[in-house]
């Protein structure tokens, strides 16, 4: 293949590839306009300050642990 047609080719392959992120990318844009949900708030509206602390729950390859689940939330 020539210099110049394995640029062309390149080029080629660069325009599809942004044709088509734009196009993966167009739907989201638009469907955040017309939700097909309604958000409700439950409680109070007041503001609450609350703390939080830094923690890592591991888990992986065997059943889950309740315990980890409780205290990460």
């Amino acid at each position: 293949m020539k210099k110049a047609e394995r640029k062309k080719s390149i080029k080629k392959q660069v325009i599809t590839c942004a044709v088509l992120a734009a196009s993966l990318l167009l739907p989201i844009s638009t469907s955040a306009a017309s939700a097909p949900y309604t958000l409700y708030q439950v409680g109070s509206t007041a503001d609450k300050a609350t703390s939080t602390s830094f923690g890592q729950v591991y888990m992986g390859g065997s059943t889950d642990v309740d315990e980890a689940f409780k205290w990460m939330i």
